[in-house]
């Protein structure tokens, strides 16, 4: 297993197993520590290097072991299956924080505006009442 740091500081690994349990963030290959293509080879990349390798012997890792021959190393960008329940409970923590906020913020602004309609909505009803019992 390889693990090292790419340029904008993410943690990336090679792993010979193709059998992680891990969160893949992105993939990318490179040859010769610059940047060659993301996710799948090129198809011209394969017929060139790799159309002699039989389909029953590709592997869990597709052609990364017939192109690591020829110089191209096949990165991953992941997050480790342990961070699975830490990230859903971050998650989940800040959506109901936020849930609560949004009540909070409902009812004030529904006891707001009745406050507003109560003073003068009743005045006009009294003073509509008033006014026909004058007129009689």
């Amino acid at each position: 297993m390889f693990i090292g740091v790419d340029g904008d500081l993410h943690a990336v690994a090679q792993t010979e197993s193709g059998t992680s349990t891990a969160w893949t963030i992105s993939q990318w290959s490179s040859k010769g520590s610059r940047f060659a293509f993301a996710g799948n080879p090129p198809e011209s990349l394969v017929n060139q290097f790799c159309s002699s390798v039989p389909a029953d012997k590709i592997g869990p890792l597709g052609f990364a072991p017939c192109l690591a021959q020829h110089g191209y190393t096949q990165l991953t960008s992941y997050q480790p299956a342990s961070r699975f329940w830490p990230f859903q409970w971050i998650e989940g923590g800040w959506l109901l924080a936020l849930s609560a906020l949004l009540i909070v913020a409902t009812i004030w602004l529904v006891h707001r505006r009745a406050a507003l309609c109560v003073a003068p909505c009743g005045r006009a009803a009294t003073g509509s009442s008033d006014s026909q019992g004058d007129r009689a």
